[in-house]
């Protein structure tokens, strides 16, 4: 961990759970695409049918604090706790697992987590169902079916044959955790194989399945991509507006991205106010830079 994020680590995973405050968890982080991850904790709140399939509805739940964060670092994570609004825009900067007050995460975050129809995948756990309708249906959307085939390079995950190689070689997508099972048609649950392997397939659930097309980054590949991508979108967003403005733009446009729900622009954003003397952001990494050059003596006097 570089000297930035350590000492704002320092400083939010010393801070004392509040006694008998209720808390939620959060996790930020990135994917390779630059999309944000975050994530809480759930709990099973009912059901909803589509299609005659019965889709779980989860919501996010409170968390024993305590156990929480303990058992988080028992696995070798970081984890920091959030007591203020303060606090939240270092979290930002820092990205990974928190705890943090319920008012906060009523306020900031809830907006983030609607209760929704969600399916389990081995390595996400709980996710929301970007497409219900599609996802209970069984045979995939021309789209989709691109999409699954694109990304296992247009070859048969068991034997690696193409149709570039063998022309007479037949494409399948299959569901990994079978349809018939209750298995869903979304992309975390297909695979191409060709006609060979897909009737040959014995068991039908072969598990080993999920490992091959398993992608997923680790939990510290997915702050780091976060922390990466976060000063990229700092530069990109504030760079090209004019220094010369003064604090009174960067107050007023947090302000309006706060009011628009934009609670992670606004944060940055009110953080820009104190950056107006810095005349070249040329990237991510200097944007930090000079971001703990303006936070360390905060931090210093334990203020923030």
């Amino acid at each position: 961990m570089s000297n930035i994020y350590k000492q704002i680590f320092d400083r939010l995973s010393n801070n004392q759970i509040i006694t008998n405050a209720s808390y939620y968890s959060l996790f930020l982080g990135s994917d390779q695409n630059e999309k944000l991850i975050i994530g809480t904790q759930t709990n099973w709140s009912g059901w909803e049918e589509v299609n005659g399939i019965k889709i779980d509805i989860r919501e996010a739940a409170q968390i024993n604090p305590e156990v929480y964060t303990n058992f988080i670092r028992e696995l070798n994570g970081e984890i920091v706790i959030i007591n203020n609004f303060e606090e939240i825009k270092y979290y930002l900067l820092l990205g990974g697992h928190a705890i943090l007050t319920e008012e906060l995460f009523e306020k900031n975050f809830r907006k983030f987590f609607k209760n929704e129809p969600c399916s389990f995948t081995l390595f996400n756990g709980f996710s929301s169902i970007k497409n219900i309708e599609e996802a209970t249906q069984k045979n995939p959307k021309a789209k989709l079916r691109m999409k699954i085939f694109n990304r296992d390079n247009r070859r048969c995950q068991i034997c690696g044959r193409s149709p570039h190689d063998y022309i007479d070689l037949e494409l399948h997508i299959h569901h990994i955790f079978p349809w018939s099972m209750g298995g869903l048609t979304i992309e975390e649950n297909l695979i191409t194989l060709c006609k060979v392997c897909h009737t040959g397939l014995e068991p039908h659930y072969d598990f080993s399945l999920h490992n091959i097309i398993s992608k997923e980054l680790t939990e510290e590949d997915k702050i780091k991509l976060y922390r990466r991508n976060i000063g990229r979108n700092m530069r990109r967003r504030y760079y090209n507006l004019s220094i010369h403005c003064g604090n009174g733009l960067y107050r007023k446009l947090s302000v309006t991205l706060l009011q628009a729900g934009l609670v992670v622009l606004a944060t940055l954003c009110s953080i820009f106010v104190e950056l107006t003397q810095v005349q070249c952001l040329r990237s991510g990494h200097k944007t930090c830079k000079r971001i703990m050059q303006v936070l360390r003596p905060t931090l210093s006097h334990g203020t923030c």
